[in-house]
């Protein structure tokens, strides 16, 4: 019995060293363990601070993202805006133009309708010397029958159908014309009241700024 209990005493000698080795490993990865708890609670503490953030950057994000659209969407206005101030310049002296020229065709068509006015009333008072210069000795005069002519009436200033037509057909042109200009001069500011309400009223100097 005694020499079971030596020989048990050296076999747990000669494993001390082992048995040390083992406790100091324990511990060391009681230690590791430990700050690895650690750690996890640190970032585990950090986590509501780092979401926070996170939804803070977010929130930034979509506001830099809503302000840049609002950008693009305003820098795009802006240029019809200006398009539209040029538009309205070109249409503005092409209104000037067309309004002359359609104060012309009225004036002209005045002018053609009181020649044609003329015309009738000479015509008009023409057509007893028309009427006399058909005349035949011992013939009746087709208006009164009378065999006599003593004193006919002159046609110094004839004027004839052909005469007539021509003039009616001056009038009916320069009113056609008139009528034309009018309407497209109707058109021309329909189109200048819309391009200038999309150039939001301003000229090309204020667009541009």
């Amino acid at each position: 019995r005694e020499s079971g209990a030596w020989q048990r005493a050296r076999e747990l000698e000669e494993s001390a060293p082992t048995l040390d080795a083992e406790v100091r490993a324990a511990e060391e990865a009681v230690v590791a363990a430990t700050a690895r708890i650690e750690a996890a609670n640190v970032r585990r503490a950090a986590l509501p601070d780092e979401i926070a953030a996170l939804h803070t950057l977010r929130d930034e994000t979509r506001r830099l993202a809503d302000r840049g659209e609002d950008l693009q969407a305003a820098q795009q206005a802006a240029e019809l805006r200006l398009t539209a101030a040029h538009e309205v310049e070109r249409l503005r002296i092409a209104e000037i133009s067309l309004e002359h020229e359609l104060s012309q065709a009225t004036a002209l068509h005045a002018d053609t309708q009181s020649a044609l006015a003329r015309l009738r009333q000479r015509r008009a008072d023409g057509m007893a010397g028309e009427l006399a210069s058909t005349l035949r000795d011992e013939h009746p005069c087709p208006v009164c029958g009378s065999l006599d002519h003593p004193a006919p009436a002159t046609h110094s200033d004839p004027v004839s159908p052909e005469d007539i037509a021509a003039a009616e057909g001056a009038r009916d042109a320069a009113s056609q014309k008139e009528r034309d200009l009018a309407s497209s001069s109707s058109t021309l500011r329909a189109e200048l009241a819309a391009v200038t309400a999309r150039a939001d009223g301003r000229e090309v100097e204020q667009a541009e700024s």
